[in-house]
């Protein structure tokens, strides 16, 4: 990858990978993007991205395939814990968020951007918050305002689990649907 948002993929002499596979009918180039601090996130505008690939033939002219073009959205999921009879901010509850299956936590970074997911080595349900707060960066933990979130989300179904609530207060009995 280079600092123009391109990359190379070269052949020494493409017609030996071909004639090697006679059954080779396509060539195809796959690659993973990932949106960085700069990106839209929550917008309707969303984060184009455009892709060509540029050969060159074998009388040495140059020739570019069609462009596509992908337009890819990020979300933030925000929480706010609150007291339920005076709606008072509740700070120190502790959540991890969950994907759709419930096999995997979300790790994120001080900025509140999404790094990664971790699979479990067991059932979330059976996890301690010792274990929970030994995965770096899955655990969030509400401000003085109540307030936690997490940057950078695809379009996809999340959980929320509270793993620990404040002093004082009931731990939600089962992950919230986000």
């Amino acid at each position: 990858t280079e600092g123009d948002g391109t990359f190379t993929v070269a052949f020494n002499d493409l017609n030996d990978v071909l004639q090697a596979d006679t059954d080779a009918q396509y060539i195809i180039v796959e690659f993973t993007m990932v949106l960085d601090a700069d990106a839209n996130i929550g917008s309707e505008v969303g984060n184009p991205n455009e892709v060509y690939l540029e050969y060159t033939t074998e009388g040495g002219g140059r020739g570019q395939t069609e462009e596509d073009y992908a337009l890819v959205f990020t979300w933030t999921l925000s929480g706010d814990k609150t007291d339920g009879n005076t709606g008072d901010d509740l700070a120190g509850a502790k959540f991890v968020l969950l994907n759709s299956d419930l096999g995997q936590v979300a790790t994120v970074d001080g900025n509140g951007r999404l790094s990664s997911w971790v699979s479990l080595t067991k059932p979330y349900d059976e996890m301690s918050v010792e274990e929970w707060e030994a995965i770096s960066g899955a655990v969030m933990t509400s401000n003085e305002l109540g307030g936690f979130s997490v940057r950078g989300l695809d379009d996809d179904t999340y959980y929320l689990l509270e793993i620990e609530a404040p002093a004082g207060y009931n731990l939600l009995t089962a992950p919230i649907k986000a």
